[in-house]
């Protein structure tokens, strides 16, 4: 069942994580940030990491996330003020490529530990 849950809370971490990177409001952005944040809350208590959880509730969750969000609705940014970006998808495409060589090495050196 744990495995299930930790699965679950993995595919919306990475989720929120890729919207946070290809929404371009900066609201639905930051409530990417926010999904990813509880979800790693929710690792943290799979663990049970209560303080790591309780941190992450409550301060990141919670403090910055409402600190970003009051700075993004001050700011009161338009999406004809935001400058013209790259596909993100060709981007996030060219980090996956340029990671493949890291992950090769790291799986590596892995493998080659003693038991």
């Amino acid at each position: 069942m744990a495995d299930i849950l930790f699965i679950a809370l993995a595919f919306f971490a990475i989720t929120g994580a890729i919207a946070m990177l290809v929404y371009k409001s900066p609201m639905f952005s930051a409530l990417g940030l926010l999904i990813t944040m509880l979800s790693v809350a929710g690792m943290f208590a799979l663990l049970n990491a209560t303080l790591l959880f309780m941190v992450q509730i409550i301060v990141y969750a919670g403090a910055i996330m409402a600190l970003i969000l009051f700075i993004l609705m001050f700011l009161n940014i338009k999406e004809e003020d935001l400058p013209k970006e790259p596909k993100q998808f060709l981007l996030i495409g060219r980090g996956a490529i340029l990671m493949i060589p890291l992950n090769l090495f790291v799986l590596k050196a892995v493998s080659n530990l003693p038991s």
